[in-house]
């Protein structure tokens, strides 16, 4: 089903599968990557399909997705629409051992699509809520890990501000830090998030330990075996 024409002040996500570089790489995992994202992005907000105006719409483009709410009358029932189906991506990609970076913005955005003909389409995206989202996973600090899902503060609605700081429902599952908020949607109790954060972290501790392993046998003159 086509996307309509969309213009207004909304939340909008920008994702990506993380190590997808490495994947092409390596050939046919970046094919299936892609295609259970695409099936993942298809089941969620194709769901929909039959309400007049769905309250996600989204774009998947490579190992991208746009996606924004377009609950727009109320702010906090417009960013946990998007929350919801941007946890759900995240659960369904993590079926098949893959993880997502997102983050999200609020702001203006403009979809709209243009002149199509055989073998070209055009669509256009604009607007600084999409620009902000974009960023903000590029070069936004700290630096997204996998898995993490944030929303930018700057630009926030008060009353949605407000929500999210007091973890108001339903935002239970929302950490506040200087810049971002950052949603756990992969635990189903907010007394679960800090026994995740410990064993994040601890595997985060474990990959530069293995990098320390790695070169110290290099030094040493010990050969790693050979993968098979």
């Amino acid at each position: 089903m086509p996307i309509d024409d969309f213009e207004h002040d909304t939340f909008v996500a920008f994702a990506d599968i993380s190590g997808f570089k490495q994947l092409v790489r390596q050939g046919d995992p970046a094919k299936l990557a892609l295609n259970h994202f695409y099936k993942a992005g298809y089941g969620i907000l194709g769901s929909s399909s039959t309400l007049p105006r769905r309250p996600v719409e989204g774009l998947f483009v490579s190992d991208c997705a746009v996606l924004f709410s377009t609950k727009t009358d109320d702010p906090i029932e417009c960013l946990w629409s998007l929350l919801s189906q941007v946890g759900l991506l995240n659960r369904r990609m993590l079926e098949g051992d893959y993880m997502l970076t997102t983050s999200i913005a609020y702001g203006r955005f403009r979809y709209s699509s243009c002149i199509e003909f055989r073998g070209i389409e055009k669509n256009q995206l604009s607007g600084h809520a999409y620009l902000d989202a974009f960023l903000d996973k590029e070069r936004g600090r700290p630096k997204l890990s996998p898995g993490q899902v944030r929303i930018c503060r700057d630009g926030l609605p008060e009353p949605v501000k407000e929500a999210l700081g007091q973890r108001s429902s339903p935002f239970e599952r929302v950490e506040e830090t200087p810049k971002h908020f950052y949603y756990y949607w992969m635990v189903n109790d907010p007394h679960d998030i800090a026994p995740f954060k410990d064993a994040y972290s601890n595997a985060h501790d474990l990959k530069y330990r293995g990098f320390l392993h790695a070169l110290r046998r290099a030094r040493d003159g010990v050969q790693s075996p050979a993968v098979e």
